[in-house]
């Protein structure tokens, strides 16, 4: 039995509770906004440090072709929130050089616009036909906003450079992937040739060893019917410094599903409908060659025992004629495009008795 001087106790200790709870409540929950806002502060201010695999690439606009770039990639460490590292996973980020090296640079233009890509913090150094850069910060190209970039590794990049070139080359067939849900795959495009620039000797060394442009792949999985779509042409493995115009194909899908025919022979004729006071009823001819077409994983499972060819008596009363339309019933799950039958159409008549151990069913009428 519980005391009553304890149950007392317990009682004033959650009565004295909900009295300070409910005390200045709204000053309290103005504390716990303030509180919760100051949290998500210092969170967001908090600095993260993360390093990042950046290829290293051009300016696209440049006038002179890149025969070899080194690195093809720097180790980039950027610095920030949570929040902004998060939203550089979904970007492409680049480190862009752009090259001070001219075909013949000797005149004091070309000394001015070293010194003003200097002023500018594009600093390089060229020999011959290399020309070595100083990375920084100012190279990377793709954030959204500017980020605090804290170590590039390694600092400096060497390209070298070749007489431009430009030739014509073929594009492959795109890949395709997946099956459609059912028939096969036709796929057309163009264009068929592009453009490529670039370094002659890079773009001489592709044409004779017979380089066909490869492109991203068309995905036909579950498909039921053709679609266009636009894919990107992909550099060459042998050189990704070269231009390509167009940069992509119109791809144009068909799906193509093959027919097949199946012809089904003697299939006999069964009469329905029949009147009731009919002792026996026959058709001429008997029996029947059935053609069905459609998918060829379709028809070539077909078994003959699965077509019937049936007639309906009651069709006689309603068409005053007993030259009827055979009409085919296969299996609930089985579907065709096309029946036919040969004939078209049979009659239908009485057949008589059989007598004296005849086990003849008759002959049609006449006329």
């Amino acid at each position: 039995m519980t005391d009553p001087a304890a149950r007392a106790r317990a009682s004033g200790f959650w009565r004295d509770t909900g009295r300070w709870i409910a005390r200045d409540w709204s000053w309290k929950l103005v504390a716990l906004a303030l509180a919760t806002a100051l949290y998500l502060f210092i969170r967001e201010r908090i600095r993260h440090t993360e390093t990042l695999v950046v290829p290293l690439d051009i300016a696209p606009q440049a006038q002179v072709a890149a025969a070899t770039i080194e690195p093809l990639a720097v180790a980039v460490t950027v610095q920030g929130s949570l929040g902004e590292l998060q939203r550089l996973h979904g970007r492409t980020l680049r480190m862009i050089v752009r090259p001070g090296f001219v075909e013949g640079r000797a005149g004091g233009g070309w000394q001015i616009r070293r010194w003003l890509r200097s002023v500018m913090g594009d600093r390089s150094h060229v020999t011959g036909n290399a020309e070595e850069f100083r990375l920084s910060a100012r190279n990377l190209q793709g954030a959204d906003q500017p980020i605090r970039v804290v170590k590039i590794e390694p600092k400096t990049a060497k390209v070298t450079y070749d007489v431009r070139g430009e030739v014509e080359l073929p594009v492959a067939d795109p890949v395709v992937v997946g099956k459609p849900y059912r028939g096969r795959v036709l796929v057309d495009y163009t264009p068929r040739m592009v453009r490529v620039s670039g370094s002659r000797d890079q773009l001489d060394a592709m044409v004779a060893s017979g380089v066909q442009l490869q492109t991203g792949t068309l995905d036909v999985d579950g498909r039921v019917q053709g679609f266009k779509k636009t894919v990107p042409i992909l550099q060459p493995s042998v050189s990704r410094l070269v231009k390509i115009e167009p940069a992509e194909i119109t791809a144009e899908v068909t799906i193509v599903t093959d027919r097949f025919t199946s012809e089904f022979t003697n299939v006999r004729v069964l009469v329905a409908g029949l009147p009731e006071s009919g002792s026996g009823w026959a058709c001429d001819p008997p029996a029947v060659t059935v053609r069905l077409t459609g998918r060829a994983e379709v028809v070539n499972a077909i078994q003959t025992n699965q077509v019937a060819a049936v007639v309906d008596w009651r069709d006689a009363d309603r068409l005053a004629t007993n030259a009827l339309s055979v009409k085919i019933f296969l299996p609930f799950d089985l579907a065709v495009e096309a029946v036919e039958t040969e004939p078209l159409t049979v009659t239908v008549f009485q057949a008589p008795p059989a007598t004296n151990g005849d086990s003849s069913i008759g002959t049609p009428p006449e006329g």
